[in-house]
């Protein structure tokens, strides 16, 4: 796994999307989130970076599980679709 997301996601509300989850964890890791956002290629690395966060958050597969698509703001502020998740704790 790229990241540790266990406290954020002790922090994250029983259902939540992957914006908020963004959020909470670029909030309280802001170094790693920073050298991971330059370390991405082409025209819309935060669109990357947070694709490849929002994929490994899958990975986390006993703690959190998908709950469908949904239309959220994203760091800009913007209207995107993303993924909600659910807690399964």
């Amino acid at each position: 796994m790229l990241f540790d997301f266990d406290a954020a996601l002790r922090r994250m509300p029983r259902t939540f999307d992957s914006h908020d989850f963004i959020r909470v964890w670029s909030r309280d890791n802001q170094k790693p989130y920073i050298k991971f956002l330059s370390e991405q290629t082409g025209e819309k690395p935060f669109m990357s970076a947070h694709s490849k966060i929002a994929r490994e958050l899958n990975q986390y597969s006993k703690q959190v599980r998908q709950a469908g698509k949904v239309t959220s703001a994203d760091i800009f502020g913007e209207q995107a679709r993303c993924m909600s998740w659910q807690k399964l704790h």
